[in-house]
């Protein structure tokens, strides 16, 4: 390593200090990181850290001043040239230096120009002052983009070793500093030696110069030792100083116990990042003292483990186990990755059950998973018992069984249910394992009683989903009803109950016995004609007369989506007059006291209870099947005071369900109520943003609208024809636990992300399941936001229990599909950067170890990237898995029937203030986005379920002059078509998205409107949030549209062509408020004819 150089102790002392200190103030704010660079071609000496990278920082700071100074003006040269090292007869500017270089590169051969520079360079004794010397005056002399960038390995290729030629020289510089410092030093100096010597190894540079520092490689030949077939490095891990003296000490201590030179160079292809010499020579002693020898087998069998595996487990091996022999090691090299090691008693037992070597080595998960508290009496009766008949498993089937160990004390009783039904043959015993986490043999017993005689030629595998699924559901009580008032022939029929058993045995009860859906068919018909059950539950307690009237009035209209937020707020009101009249006595009260008001209390809600049930169906009637609480408070005091209510309700959800409503400053209780029930969001969200959505409905003032555009999307409930991927399911809830882990205290320091593996990104069959800890991390990154924070705390735990089939799974099916398109990388654009920057500098090493991908195949070259960009790739990489496995899943229903039936709607294009509400109903990213409504140019077109009296989609609308189309006409440009995700779950998507573009183009046409647009994705999901409108938009349309060129910019189009293939218009357009968002391309799908270029003029043009 270079040093300052040193000068004699006069006032020239003095005056380099003072220059020395001013440039290293200069450089102050830099971080360490920016001159770390541990090669270089002198041996490694063992300063500080901190002072070496003054030195550099210094050194870099005087080569930055050079290159910006005047080179008439020299100022302090003598300084730069003794901080760079750089004698006084080279010149430091190319306006004082000799012309004759020009002529070098132009008539002298290649080796000689390499001489030249060689020769120049090899008497500056600083890399910063050959790297300044070399950019100035020789980088142009070799003719080549890539001889401009002078690298550590450029450096040494030019001034230790032989090239004939450019690309020769250049394929030096490609190798690694470290490999050139190895090679020269046992006597290569040519690439052709090295690549006969070396090959394309894949031991990192560095690791090749340590080798030939320690001695381990004394020949050239001998870098062949350094070739794998594969190697654990992370791609640009380097060892950092505080890391270097363990790792010398690990290999210097293998070198000692004899562990030979080539078998020390295999070194590169385990894991030194967790070098632990003290633990080594702990091991080490261990095994010499249980005369076990030579050391070299054991390492080859033990590797890393050797370091990394704490001292007790391997005295566990080497004790408890029996391990005698290097080969016995091999044997049990499983358990030498145990943290801690498994009692000595299971070993114990084991061996005196027949087990030898092997097939304790089989147990090994068996071991490691074993609960810590279970007893040992329990574990041991139990491994007798799976041993024994009439089970009579093997070790490898025994070492497959973890979870009976875990629970040891139930495992009896579930083996006896499974002998009573024919299932205790070993193979049933370790397939039913899965149903022994989630069921209890009770509810087993139940579930196989059931299906009893159904099950005849059934895979086994099969069988144990389908319970385990129904043992982890609760639907025991639904599906023995079912059961016995149905009777289904066959285990099939049996499985299309599954969806009907979430409406549980009340529900079922009701609609067989009192509806008369007495038949598989009949109960699945209605269930698939029938909207919003998902979550309906019927409630068996004091109030049965409520249940049945709520459940006649949604068996009636066809809708159970109101059905529990009525019994809610009916029981509410009913408790809260109970208590106004029962207030609650002191707490000094005795029992008698207490027992006294409670009976009291009760008495008091049955009453009330009665008193408001003769009222319900009139308020029912009245808004159209929501209860609200106002209306039922109103009722207790008087029926005229609820009639007068009840009056003003019903004008009011028209007006609503027309777009338009309250435009009051402030609102009251009646009317938050009724736009949050219409716009499916919330009253807080609805008095939070009132204010500033009021007070534009004169935006549209003047325009020809109709009160609504009737609208029909064609129902579309598609059956499945193959199974759910349960794995990918509970992958989700695996990375639910996985982001926890991530995103909350690192207990384990460096190691928190040690579930991150980045070769299985690169597996081609990888699936959810495999890249679940990969998703975890993106769902950690994405923070706070409320939409990701809901699917954690529950809707992937529903997700994962959902049924084969029905409405509720399709819905699931597209809320995931919006998820990983849209909703997650929007949170992840918003939150990401904050959590990566938040790590600690360890921890952010770390991570970027683990996202790294493994080594590059020999003839490629090593990526280089930063945190944020490995983090980009995995995010990509991650996202593109799971995208791909909702489009399998989607894909495995059949194509709609075209047949179906046609709900009919009603749309409205509108600004009321109420209408504001519907981009938080659909879950818009610019929801919050207040601004963009306020703008004269922006609309909602709304459209309404008048059966459900909700809102059923909407898309935004911009209506603006189109240059590029017109000199003054405005045009209406629609994007963010969205329906709501339960409608598009039970609707044809193409007659969504085609109706949506007709009603624009009818108030176009109405308005003399030049053309109707769309525009350009962007990326952003302008066009929807729902990918699968996205992406039909993009494929009938975007994809399909012609250029126009510019001698036809005013020629039309016959609109018939512009639906099949839209035109394509080059336009600046703000897809949020004026400004943001910028869209360059729009397509016209309709187009005016002929223009009239007095088209009309709107208030959008002046915005």
């Amino acid at each position: 390593m270079e040093a300052v150089h040193e000068t004699r102790q006069d006032g020239g002392q003095t005056a380099y200090r003072a220059y020395r200190d001013r440039m290293l103030e200069g450089c102050r704010g830099r971080s360490a990181g920016a001159f770390h660079d541990d090669i270089d071609d002198e041996q490694t000496d063992d300063r500080p850290e901190a002072p070496r990278n003054r030195i550099r920082g210094f050194r870099i700071a005087v080569a930055e001043a050079l290159r910006g100074q005047d080179p008439t003006v020299v100022t302090e040269e003598d300084m730069a040239r003794r901080a760079l090292g750089i004698p006084a007869d080279i010149a430091l500017h190319p306006g004082k230096g000799r012309g004759w270089p020009l002529l070098v590169q132009v008539f002298m051969p290649f080796p000689w120009v390499l001489r030249y520079v060689r020769h120049a360079l090899s008497r500056i004794r600083t890399f910063e002052g050959r790297q300044y010397v070399y950019c100035q005056f020789h980088a142009r002399l070799f003719l080549h983009a890539e001889a401009r960038m002078y690298s550590r390995s450029l450096d040494i290729a030019l001034r230790r070793f032989e090239a004939t030629s450019w690309e020769e020289l250049r394929a030096l510089q490609l190798r690694d500093a470290g490999w050139l410092i190895a090679a020269h030093r046992l006597g290569l100096r040519r690439l052709t030696d090295l690549d006969r010597c070396a090959g394309r190894s894949e031991a990192p540079g560095w690791f090749a110069r340590w080798m030939v520092d320690e001695g381990i490689i004394q020949h050239k030949e001998e870098l062949q030792w350094l070739q794998s077939a594969h190697r654990a490095w992370s791609v640009g891990w380097r060892p950092r100083r505080t890391q270097r003296e363990p790792v010398r000490s690990v290999v210097r201590q293998l070198m000692r116990a004899g562990v030979a030179r080539p078998h020390l160079a295999r070194l590169h292809d385990v894991d030194l990042e967790e070098s632990d010499a003290a633990r080594l020579a702990a091991n080490l002693t261990l095994l010499a003292d249980a005369g076990i020898a030579p050391v070299h087998e054991v390492f080859d069998s033990a590797r890393d483990l050797l370091w990394r595996t704490p001292t007790k487990t391997w005295a566990w091996v080497v004790g408890a186990a029996g391990a005698c022999t290097p080969a016995d090691i091999h044997t049990l090299r499983g358990y030498l990755g145990f943290h801690a090691p498994p009692p000595d008693w299971i070993a114990h037992h084991l061996i005196a059950c027949g087990t030898g070597l092997d097939a304790l080595a089989t147990c090994c998960r068996l071991l490691g998973e074993l609960s810590d508290d279970a007893p040992a009496e329990d574990v041991e009766a139990a491994i007798d018992l799976l041993l024994a008949a009439p089970h009579c498993l093997d070790f490898t089937q025994l070492g497959a069984c973890s979870q009976y160990l875990r629970r040891p004390d139930r495992l009896d009783r579930f083996l006896q249910v499974l002998v009573r039904h024919d299932l205790g043959a070993a193979g049933h015993v370790v397939a039913f394992q899965a149903c022994y986490r989630v069921g209890d043999a009770d509810r087993l017993d139940a579930w196989l009683t059931l299906i009893a005689g159904r099950t005849a030629g059934m895979d086994v595998d099969v069988l144990v989903e389908w319970v385990g699924r129904m043992l982890a559901q609760g639907s025991l009580d639904a599906f023995q009803y079912l059961h016995s008032a149905i009777a289904p022939a066959d285990f099939a029929e049996l499985r299309k109950l599954e969806v009907l058993a979430s409406l549980g045995p009340g529900l079922l009860r009701y609609l067989v016995e009192d509806k008369g859906l007495d038949s598989v068919k009949a109960l699945r018909d209605w269930y698939f004609a029938t909207r919003g059950l998902h979550g309906v539950t019927w409630w068996s307690g004091s109030d049965p007369e409520l249940c049945r009237l709520l459940a006649d009035d949604a068996f009636q209209r066809h809708n159970f989506g109101f059905m529990m937020q009525n019994h809610r707020c009916v029981l509410e009101v009913v408790e809260r007059r109970a208590h106004q009249v029962v207030p609650r006595p002191q707490r000094t009260v005795d029992a008698d006291a207490m027992a006294r008001y409670y009976d009291e209390l009760a008495k008091r809600r049955r009453e009330e209870m009665a008193r408001l049930l003769p009222q319900l169906p009139a308020m029912l009637e009245g808004t159209g099947g929501l209860l609200l609480a106002s209306v039922l408070r109103a009722g207790g005091t008087s029926m005229t005071a609820l009639q007068d209510r009840l009056a003003r309700l019903q004008p009011a959800v028209e007006q609503l369900l027309a777009g338009q409503g309250a435009t009051s400053a402030e609102l009251d209780e009646v009317d938050a109520e009724l736009i949050s029930m219409v716009y499916r969001t919330s009253v807080d969200v609805v008095r939070g943003s009132w204010a500033a959505a009021r007070g534009f409905q004169s935006h549209l003032d003047g325009w020809r609208l109709e009160p609504f555009h009737p609208m029909a999307w064609q129902r579309s409930i598609r059956k499945r024809t193959g199974v759910l991927e349960r794995s990918s399911l509970l992958a989700l809830k695996r990375a639910s636990e996985h982001a926890t882990r991530f995103q909350h205290g690192p207990d384990e320091g460096p190691r928190t992300f040690r579930d991150l593996r980045s070769k299985r990104l690169l597996d081609p069959a990888r699936d959810p399941w495999s890249v679940s800890a990969h998703l975890g991390l993106l769902l950690a990154a994405a923070g706070n936001d409320p939409e990701i924070l809901q699917w954690r705390r529950s809707t992937f735990s529903e997700v994962a229990s959902m049924p084969e089939d029905g409405a509720q799974t399709s819905a699931y099916l597209e809320q995931l599909d919006r998820l990983f398109n849209s909703a997650l990388p929007d949170a992840l654009d918003e939150h990401a950067q904050r959590f990566l920057h938040s790590l600690a500098p360890d921890d952010a090493g770390q991570l970027l170890q683990r996202l790294l991908p493994p080594s590059p195949s020999a003839d490629s070259t090593v990526p280089v990237m930063s945190l944020d960009q490995a983090f980009a790739q995995m995010r990509k990489n991650v996202l593109d898995v799971c995208v791909r496995w909702v489009k399998r899943e989607k894909g495995r229903y059949g194509r709609p029937d075209p047949s179906g039936s046609c709900t009919h709607l009603q749309a409205t294009l509108t600004k009321h203030p109420a209408a504001y509400f519907a981009k938080h109903a659909a879950n818009l990213c610019s929801r919050d986005r207040v601004a963009m409504w306020q703008e004269a140019r922006h609309a909602h077109l709304v459209v309404f379920d008048p059966r459900q009296r909700r809102l059923a989609g909407m898309a935004m609308v911009n209506i603006e002059v189109v240059p590029s189309l017109h000199a003054s006409g405005s045009c209406l440009i629609i994007r963010a078509i969205n329906p709501m995700e339960d409608m598009l779950a039970t609707h044809c998507l193409r007659s969504i998205v085609e109706s949506f573009l007709d009603i624009a183009i009818q108030i176009a046409e109405r308005n003399d409107l030049v053309a109707v647009l769309m525009p350009w994705h962007n990326g952003a999901h302008l066009l929807s949030n729902l990918p699968g409108i996205e992406k039909y938009l993009e494929k009938q349309y975007l994809q399909k549209a012609q250029a126009a060129s510019a001698d036809r910019s005013g020629e039309l189009m016959a609109n018939d062509d512009l639906r099949r293939r839209p035109r394509k218009v080059k336009a600046r357009f703000s897809a949020f408020e004026q400004g943001m968002e910028i869209v360059g391309t729009l397509y016209a799908i309709w187009q005016r004819a002929p223009v009239d270029q007095a088209a009309r003029r709107t208030p959008s043009e002046d915005c």
